[in-house]
């Protein structure tokens, strides 16, 4: 039976009466959910949930699904991967959790049947971070692109190490690139399959980035590029806008004199360029004939 709920528009495909209890899939994407609630304990049969561009900020009522293989949180706003139920760590075998904010992936070393887990474009900064992978023998399909931890030009190697040794009798897919020969004698050197639990100081060092994700400093997960501002509030005190179109005079005129000048209480102040202006007389030849 597949249930399909897509921008408030509810559409049921099966012929006869419907029951929640034979619901195996359902596509709740583009919808305003925010959170979940216990309502989800009535899907008891549910294999494939579709979560996708839901603006979900909790999604803790997740435990409540007893049998999920596929679970799409892609394009939300997740700090916290959820926790399953015990049947559900163990048949949940594709995870789609892009677009998210997630700095670390605690919890992950308990869903260890997972084949495919796509974590692109999120704030995973620190290779401790990627640690719980090295509890998955099955995976298959690895996707982290994104992230602030790929800007390391090394980052592929340091991944793979962690990956679990099982990981090595089987075809592995890492950021659409299959794992090369090489890289197969790499897999499972720094892999720690206990590891799965951070340590409360790494754990609260990794919480911590996700404060990046501030309306101040946002994260672009379109291209997993941090905005900065380029001005502290005391500097951007002291930068005047030019008249001409509005744009910085750095930007106006590059070649410009600038000065900074005193303004009295001790804070320098932008002294504008004065502007000269020629004055032309014109005559009147004929008046000048009358004169004469």
């Amino acid at each position: 039976m597949y249930c399909k709920l897509t921008n408030s528009v509810y559409t049921v495909y099966q012929a006869g009466e419907f029951a929640w209890e034979q619901l195996q899939e359902a596509v709740l994407a583009h919808n305003s959910l925010y959170s979940l609630d216990h309502s989800l304990s009535l899907l008891p049969n549910l294999k494939i949930l579709d979560l996708s561009h839901c603006e979900l900020e909790d999604a803790s009522a997740l435990e409540y699904l007893p049998t999920v293989s596929l679970l799409d949180l892609s394009h939300n706003q997740l700090r916290l991967l959820p926790r399953l139920s015990p049947t559900a760590t163990y048949s949940l075998i594709v995870l789609i959790a892009n677009n998210n904010l997630f700095s670390h992936i605690s919890g992950l070393h308990e869903m260890n049947n997972i084949e495919e887990l796509d974590l692109r474009d999120n704030v995973l900064s620190l290779k401790e971070a990627l640690s719980p992978i090295g509890a998955l023998p099955h995976i298959r399909v690895l996707k982290i692109s994104g992230n602030p931890i790929t800007w390391d030009l090394n980052y592929r190697s340091q991944i793979i190490r962690q990956l679990n040794p099982a990981t090595a009798n089987h075809k592995v897919v890492f950021d659409d690139v299959p794992l090369t020969g090489q890289e197969y004698d790499e897999v499972g050197m720094h892999a720690v399959p206990a590891g799965s639990s951070y340590s409360p100081e790494l754990l609260s060092s990794l919480s911590s980035l996700s404060s990046l994700c501030s309306p101040v400093n946002p994260i672009s997960p379109a291209h997993g590029l941090i905005s900065q501002p380029l001005y502290s509030p005391e500097e951007a005190d002291l930068i005047q806008l030019d008249p001409v179109d509005s744009q910085p005079a750095s930007l106006v005129n590059d070649s410009a004199p600038v000065s900074l000048k005193n303004s009295g209480n001790g804070q320098p102040r932008r002294k504008s360029k004065k502007k000269r202006t020629r004055h032309i007389a014109i005559t009147d030849p004929d008046n000048e004939d009358m004169d004469n």
